[in-house]
């Protein structure tokens, strides 16, 4: 059979709800956003058709272009880490199978979901030529750009995972990847250029940033290249996993510049000894599960890293716009929220769901802690890597509501509408911050893996209030008029609001009465499993 583990991940793909479920709710998501640009611009400035249409599309491909980026390399970072974690990617190999059979295979099952939403979003990406100012030939190569940027995407996960052994790591790795060659080489590249200093081009026609930007002017000669370039770039990330993982997997004693990597590794991670001793008599003092959580030190610094990388990119567009008011300015920091929301609550969740893969949560909840103790210890490592990352975030958007405001027309609606939208993404980033990390401490209970229960924290903290937004704006569109974002955006910061508040209680209740319970589940049998779930419901 031609690449049986294929074969075997599509059929097990087929199977799970999650195949049809993912790209109802991602065409959903495409339909709600491009009917809230609609709105939105249609109001103002953006009276003519042809304007809306193109700045319509313009902000349709970027969310497009966003999402196949982050899904892509989230979907492959933890095929081949989890199953070298789980000491099965040996067994795989005393078959017959090849390294191209594995990585072939898991590369099937997993990008079938994401393909598939992304087929689903291009009916929706089509909608502005209906308006005017794009042609048939704009959507196509967008179309082609998007695939190419997910192909990448996947291969760059799946290039991360073969030499990871966790899953966090293998992502923060594919993350690293995927930022290179989509925006630190370009914007390099772009830099010098400006100089006396002349790079060779060939540097950016790899990358999928470059590629969106010849669509996007029309490039026709660069596009093809970059295309190609993009292409190859996936192959060789390919060919490069099935290099890696047909010899990570055997067990060998470190020796020689690996064992000097390895210990240089570790210093750089925890710190030398030192500095080790130091940080471990102040936090055990406080609590030692804090210190637990915040031995590693990359943590904090990967935050840093992407809201530097971030404000990069948004100073960028500030000054091809040369405005603080501009169209970009908005949905940047909207994207730039909705990652670090994404990233609380895969922190949040990490914890718990591999200590309770590998045991340790278990010897944690033998010890004489406290519930109470073992969660607020999660609180303060959390605290400690997310607390100054945010506090500059909500500093820096301030500031650019404010010069924004300055800038703006004085026509009164507009600047309170401008404001109110800052306040609000500011406001639901700490609340949703907050309600992510218990909602994902309680989902790394139930869930089989981390990136399981961060992904059902996150669609139920941020995606249920969009789609009771957008169910609300289907039944309220006679009554929107010209304060069309003050009537979007208050009952988004509301529905929020309520969601957060209702999720956080059902969370935070369920892990202080039953995440003993929960932690001991998995050594269970199918009947000891009904007998705790009955003794728990008639306690209540």
């Amino acid at each position: 059979m031609l690449l049986p583990v294929a074969t075997r991940e599509l059929r097990v793909a087929s199977r799970r709800k999650g195949t049809y479920w993912a790209r109802v709710v991602s065409a959903g998501a495409a339909f709600l956003i491009c009917f809230w640009m609609l709105v939105v611009l249609t109001e103002g400035a953006w009276r003519t058709s042809t304007m809306a249409g193109q700045q319509l599309f313009r902000i349709l491909f970027g969310f497009a272009f966003a999402y196949v980026l982050g899904a892509g390399m989230r979907a492959t970072a933890s095929s081949l880490s989890r199953e070298r974690k789980d000491g099965t990617l040996g067994l795989l190999f005393l078959t017959d199978l090849k390294g191209y059979d594995i990585v072939f295979g898991k590369l099937a099952g997993t990008a079938l979901d994401v393909f598939y939403s992304t087929v689903a979003i291009l009916p929706v990406l089509a909608i502005p030529i209906l308006m005017g100012g794009v042609t048939a030939q704009d959507f196509a190569l967008s179309t082609l750009v998007l695939l190419a940027t997910l192909f990448f995407s996947l291969t760059a996960g799946m290039l991360a995972s073969s030499f990871s052994r966790d899953e966090r790591e293998s992502l923060n790795t594919a993350f690293l990847i995927v930022l290179v060659f989509v925006l630190v080489l370009p914007v390099t590249v772009s830099v010098v250029n400006l100089s006396s200093v002349k790079l060779p081009a060939f540097l950016t026609m790899a990358s999928p940033g470059m590629l969106a930007f010849a669509a996007a002017t029309n490039a026709t000669g660069e596009f093809w290249k970059a295309l190609l370039g993009v292409h190859a770039l996936s192959w060789i990330f390919l060919l490069a996993s099935n290099r890696f993982v047909a010899r990570v997997w055997q067990d060998k004693p470190r020796s020689g510049w690996r064992l000097a990597w390895q210990e240089w590794k570790r210093t750089f991670t925890l710190g030398n000894p030192e500095v080790r001793r130091r940080l471990r008599r102040v936090l055990l003092s406080r609590n030692p599960i804090h210190w637990l959580g915040s031995r590693e030190r990359q943590h904090k610094w990967n935050d840093w890293n992407y809201l530097a990388g971030m404000l990069a990119v948004l100073v960028y567009a500030l000054v091809l716009e040369r405005s603080f008011f501009s169209i970009s300015t908005l949905p940047l920091l909207y994207i730039t929220t909705a990652i670090l929301k994404y990233w609380v609550a895969s922190a949040a969740s990490h914890s718990f769901a591999a200590g309770r893969s590998n045991g340790t949560l278990e010897l944690i909840l033998s010890t004489p802690l406290e519930m109470t103790e073992i969660l607020h210890g999660h609180w303060l490592s959390l605290l400690h890597q997310f607390r100054y990352p945010f506090v500059a975030f909500a500093g820096f958007e301030t500031i650019v509501m404010v010069a924004g405001a300055i800038q703006m027309p004085k026509n009164g609606e507009g600047v309170h509408a401008w404001i109110f939208a800052h306040v609000a993404n500011i406001l639901l980033l700490m609340a949703d911050s907050y309600t992510l990390v218990w909602a994902g401490l309680w989902q790394a209970m139930i869930k089989k893996s981390p990136q399981a229960a961060t992904s059902a924290a996150v669609a139920r903290v941020l995606i249920l209030p969009w789609l009771g937004l957008g169910a609300l704006m289907m039944f309220c569109l006679p009554m929107i008029a010209a304060s069309a974002g003050m009537a979007i955006i208050a009952p988004w910061l509301l529905m929020g609001v309520v969601v957060d508040i209702v999720i956080t209680q059902s969370s935070k209740g369920r892990l202080e009465r039953e995440m003993r319970s929960a932690a001991s589940e998995q050594w269970l049998t199918a009947d000891q499993d009904k007998g705790w779930r009955g003794a728990v419901a008639s306690a209540e």
